[in-house]
């Protein structure tokens, strides 16, 4: 996001099709891209982070309720088993923005660009009577409401007042990995072996990956994320001359290969490389098995 980049709010978004907060700023961000109805917005949720400060959980959830309400459509694609998301304009569509300049022309308002310095610009300081520092206020108390719920989860162990210093440092991508990890860290460890909450904050505990037996528990490379993560070492190991895991050990059709993954969790199409010219494995989601060829 540049500096000069501004987003356009129409009237009609409030009264025709009743957005409100969350919902007609992302709203308004998609409808930038394809109001032309020719083109889909496939920016990441990190971008739209950036331009409402708000977590990821929120903006998946604000995406799902305009989806669900029939205001834009999702299409998915999945290309070398990574999945991609595209957003259009639902059925209901408003009508295009129109400006007259100087001479009287009227011509139709450009969005989500860095070229235009027209002085028609949104003011960006208040947004339908939101202010930028009622909005950081409502950001706070979301950060605030955020670490509640981890404390309680958290069983309170350890300093609530220093716990909360390390809490502001993490960027809001660390506060939804903690809110996601200790879940299972607390599910996974007696009470005795966990760390004080200050110290779990402090050393960035939350990026471990958790593993129990043969499985991954949790991993926070995998969270939100479709692409094959599996542990690696010993049989299975990734080969940087072929760019793809290598599978060393002895397989017989139908066999499961322990790559920290339950069935039901592996990523559709995953593939491993046999050793020795004895083919390939892809994992069959639906099936539930790998697929040798």
């Amino acid at each position: 996001m540049k500096q000069d980049d501004y987003i356009v709010i129409q009237a009609p978004m409030v009264t025709q099709l009743g957005l409100s907060g969350n919902r007609l700023i992302i709203y308004a961000i998609i409808h930038g891209f394809c109001k032309d109805g020719n083109h889909e917005f496939n920016g990441s949720i990190n971008y739209l982070c950036e331009w409402t400060n708000l977590t990821r959980n929120t903006i998946i959830a604000t995406l799902k309720s305009l989806v669900d309400d029939g205001l834009i459509k999702k299409r998915e694609e999945t290309r070398n088993n990574i999945k991609f998301c595209y957003y259009s304009l639902g059925s209901a569509k408003i009508a295009p923005l129109v400006q007259k300049f100087d001479r009287g022309s009227a011509k139709i308002a450009p969005n989500n660009t860095s070229n235009n310095t027209s002085s028609n610009n949104i003011d960006c300081n208040t947004i339908f009577g939101i202010t930028i520092k009622e909005k950081e206020k409502n950001t706070k108390k979301e950060k605030e409401e955020l670490f509640e719920q981890c404390w309680v989860a958290y069983n309170r162990k350890g300093s609530k007042k220093k716990s909360k210093e390390y809490w502001h440092k993490l960027t809001d991508k660390e506060m939804d990995c903690v809110a996601q990890h200790i879940k299972v860290y607390v599910a996974t460890r007696e009470k005795s072996y966990q760390k004080d909450f200050e110290r779990y904050l402090r050393d960035k505990t939350f990026n471990d990956v958790i593993i129990q037996g043969n499985n991954v528990m949790f991993d926070p490379n995998k969270e939100n994320d479709n692409t094959y993560h599996p542990i690696t070492g010993g049989a299975l190991m990734w080969n940087d001359y072929y760019k793809c895991f290598l599978y060393t050990g002895w397989y017989f059709d139908g066999d499961s290969i322990a790559d920290g993954y339950d069935d039901d969790k592996r990523p559709d199409g995953a593939k491993i490389v046999l050793n020795n010219g004895r083919g390939t494995l892809t994992w069959n989601k639906q099936q539930q098995k790998w697929v040798k060829r």
